[in-house]
């Protein structure tokens, strides 16, 4: 089995051994920004169930892929030409996140994020392919409009570990940086 998928599974599997919570527990979610930036997005997300302080913790998976803006594509790599792009081709994600409120299902979260990126480096007709596994811790908000609808405004700090620190581009040689800060909205309906 390839490494994504073995990735894949291990997260699926941890999430659903978990115990599943009652109705209103399971979350679904998107990240709109990715689809300004030719990607897509789509997470589940699920309560523990149990105790009120089993209850403060989530679980999720989520599925992305995005083309990065200049500004984060230069952040993202130390000596890229001006004309290249870069594309997550795929990205899978586990997170855990703990609600500080004392409601524990509204306000405050910190989280984690642990992931696996597969990249696209494109210049001139040239593409390179990488991939990097990637550990985020990440703060946010939960915020419940009502009628199950919320959005998660969240940033985080990603450390990278790339499958090759010297990519070859066009006699140019370009290297994925280790730390890479990210925020961004996502929102969701809780059934």
């Amino acid at each position: 089995m390839k490494p994504t998928l073995r990735l894949l599974a291990a997260s699926f599997a941890t999430c659903i051994g978990f115990p599943m919570a009652h109705a209103g527990d399971v979350m679904i979610e998107t990240d709109p920004a990715t689809f300004l930036m030719n990607g897509y997005s789509g997470h589940i997300r699920m309560r523990l169930d149990g105790s009120a302080e089993a209850q403060r913790w989530v679980v999720g998976l989520g599925i992305y892929g995005m083309e990065f803006p200049t500004p984060m594509r230069k952040a993202a790599l130390e000596h890229s030409p001006n004309g290249s792009s870069l594309h997550i081709r795929s990205g899978f994600g586990l997170f855990v996140d703990r609600f500080l409120s004392a409601s524990g299902k509204d306000g405050l979260f910190a989280g984690l994020q642990v992931g696996r990126h597969y990249y696209d480096l494109k210049d001139e007709g040239q593409t390179v392919r990488y991939h990097s596994t990637l550990v985020m811790p990440r703060i946010g908000y939960h915020y419940e409009f009502g009628n199950g609808w919320y959005a998660i405004p969240w940033a985080g700090l990603a450390y990278l570990s790339p499958s090759d620190d010297h990519l070859q581009v066009q006699g140019t040689t370009v290297n994925p940086r280790h730390w890479l800060g990210f925020g961004t909205l996502h929102v969701g309906y809780r059934f």
